[in-house]
């Protein structure tokens, strides 16, 4: 059963690679969507926590609504919500899982914004434990 890891951060790039999911024999598939918060953070108080809250709540209603939407297409899925940098938490879960495959969208950065503010797509590609397909 082929592993696919989508990288989901709720743009309507990232929403294309769900689509794309659509491709495959849905019945042999093992789909894992990760979405990425940012972290550590402070919380309401000023105290240490390991993500903001409200992103978190918002990354868990986010991917409880793409479960939501997938399974009347017959694809199952299973969220990973993890803190830290995009790029690197895709990698680190696709190495975990054993992924065949990492799917992530592409936001189609000028250069200028690419050098500025780097580019998840490019550092997934870079780095990548298994081959990758941006969707475009």
């Amino acid at each position: 059963m082929p592993r696919i890891v989508i990288a989901f951060d709720g743009s309507d790039q990232a929403r294309k690679t769900l689509d794309a999911v659509e491709w495959f024999d849905r019945g042999s598939l093992s789909v894992i969507l990760v979405s990425v918060v940012d972290g550590p953070a402070l919380d309401a108080n000023g105290d240490a926590v390991s993500a903001d809250p409200e992103e978190m709540a918002r990354a868990q209603e986010m991917t409880r609504q793409i479960v939501g939407d997938m399974a009347p297409r017959g694809i199952e899925v299973e969220v990973r919500i993890e803190v830290g940098q995009p790029a690197e938490a895709v990698i680190a879960v696709a190495r975990e899982v054993k992924a065949d495959l990492i799917m992530t969208g592409c936001r189609g950065l000028g250069l200028a914004q690419r050098i500025v503010f780097g580019s998840v797509s490019s550092a997934i590609l870079d780095e990548a434990p298994c081959p990758v397909l941006v969707v475009r």
